[in-house]
């Protein structure tokens, strides 16, 4: 990336501290650390963490935590104007492209500028402005001037449809398209919500860097919300880390924020814990509230309840057009609620596929609901609903013996807290689908009441619990946040 930056000069001979660090380089090159890398030893799919070495006298520059592989690198210069007539007119100037590597880091794309060499100079920089007025933007000047001795400045948008397309720009823009090209063929497995930061730090007689980064986010991020407030913190502590690195201080990086799990009232001192959406359904997570299902999308619904991850498998895509499938079954650790497991299965990603051609037909179901649909019907709603007087804790228990090949699958991993299990219990399962969308498939196994109720009262209280959950899981596929109503008690 090459930078015509406007300078101005000050202290001893630029040439005399180049020959200094030319001699300085011959050390480096005998540098080689497990997780820090030296500068020039940065080839293109070099793997890198912890940080880049300048010298073996110089703090290094930190990275954010994590597997950085290079994709790209540029070598450029940066102008330098005034001085005398001894000193060059530019110094060396590298941008590298980092791509991170590890599964469930939100840090997807990092693009590190600096010149290598410590320039006796004081560096200008412009003011720290805005990127724009939309997607919630925020600035951070680090208390410094764009005329002082030392300057930070960082930037930040969110951008909720568009940081593929702005890959794509910049991979063609004559200015960037040297170090962003590295990444267009990663291109499919990068988020395309994210939060975009750009970072720039100088200090007088030393180094200039800058650091760009994407960081997938989760949808729907709002100014001043719990998220907001932690990537900004984390932007401050980051940059500050920075600093401390151009005044030859070895810092780290901390851990960038993932979602919004801070509740309200807390600050932005908050640093949210890293967890991605499959991450946060591994056995023995506890959910309540909402599930997330991928790290763009609203979390899905659940009902009321406590609810600990049984098991979670996902099986692969039946075609190139298709998604994968992911299954869960989770128990509820609430020990006075009448619903004792929630079964559910969905898709891992939305893909084109007419839900309304699958029939809504049961033999045995006691209520069969087809909720109006029809084949043109842009959603597919369907729910069953059965009682069984047979036991629900027996049910598991054999599941590894007697149990069906589904049995097996879904239900063998509650065998440890079978005891807790009712025995009569009430099944109902619920299917929601929208067309070029993604499809729901909800069951519940609830204790039937210990009062002896009228079959059709009991009924008629589930037929409408029924009525208002395929409500909200028919907005969600709709892309509305929603929630589920109370399951229904009945008073001894």
């Amino acid at each position: 990336m090459k930078t015509n930056t406007r300078l101005s000069r000050r202290g001893p001979s630029l040439g005399k501290a180049l020959t200094i660090a030319a001699g300085m380089a011959v050390c480096l090159h005998t540098v080689v650390a497990r997780s820090q890398t030296a500068y020039d030893k940065l080839d293109v799919g070099t793997e890198v963490s912890k940080g880049i070495l300048f010298s073996i006298f110089a703090a290094p520059l930190p990275l954010p935590p994590g597997n950085w592989k290079v994709v790209s690198r540029e070598i450029s210069s940066v102008k330098l104007r005034g001085g005398n007539s001894e000193s060059p007119s530019e110094v060396p100037e590298i941008a590298l492209g980092l791509l991170g590597t590890d599964a469930g880091n939100p840090l997807e794309m990092l693009v590190v500028t600096f010149t290598p060499n410590s320039v006796p100079i004081t560096w200008l920089s412009p003011a720290c402005n805005l990127i724009g007025s939309a997607g919630a933007p925020f600035k951070n000047d680090f208390g410094t001037l764009s005329n002082g001795l030392t300057y930070g400045c960082a930037r930040g948008v969110y951008l909720m449809r568009g940081s593929k397309s702005m890959l794509d720009a910049l991979a063609q823009a004559p200015e960037t398209r040297g170090v962003y090209a590295g990444f267009l063929p990663y291109e499919a497995t990068l988020g395309n919500s994210s939060l975009f930061v750009t970072m720039t730090f100088s200090a007088d007689r030393g180094r200039k860097v800058s650091y760009q980064l994407h960081a997938r986010t989760p949808s729907g991020i709002g100014a001043g919300d719990a998220f907001d407030k932690a990537a900004q913190s984390w932007v401050n502590s980051t940059g500050h880390a920075i600093q401390a690195a151009l005044q030859n201080k070895s810092t780290t990086i901390p851990p960038f924020p993932t979602r919004d799990t801070a509740t309200s009232g807390q600050g932005s001192a908050d640093m949210l814990t890293p967890v991605t959406a499959i991450q946060a359904a591994l056995p023995g997570r506890i959910i309540s509230g909402a599930i997330p299902i991928d790290d763009q999308a609203l979390p899905m619904p659940l009902p009321q309840g406590e609810w600990r991850v049984a098991s979670r498998r996902e099986t692969p895509p039946d075609g190139p057009t298709k998604s994968s499938r992911v299954f869960l079954t989770l128990r509820n650790t609430d020990p006075k609620a009448s619903m004792a497991i929630a079964w559910l299965s969905y898709d891992s990603k939305p893909y084109y596929y007419y839900q309304s051609t699958l029939p809504c037909e049961h033999k045995t179901a006691r209520i069969v609901e087809a909720y109006g649909t029809t084949p043109e019907s842009p959603v597919a709603r369907c729910g069953f609903a059965n009682t069984f007087t047979r036991s629900l804790r027996e049910r598991v228990l054999n599941s590894t013996s007697t149990g069906t090949t589904w049995d097996k699958a879904n239900l063998a991993a509650l065998i440890p807290s079978a005891n807790e299990l009712p025995d009569a219990h009430t099944w109902i399962e619920l299917r929601v689908g929208a067309n070029e969308g993604r499809r729901l498939t909800f069951a519940f196994y609830a204790a039937q009441p210990t009062k002896n109720l009228p079959d059709d009262q009991y009924l008629t209280a589930i037929r409408q619990w029924m009525e208002s959950s395929k409500e909200a899981m028919t907005q969600y596929v709709s892309g509305k946040a929603s929630q589920f109503a109370p399951y229904p008690t009945f008073a001894d």
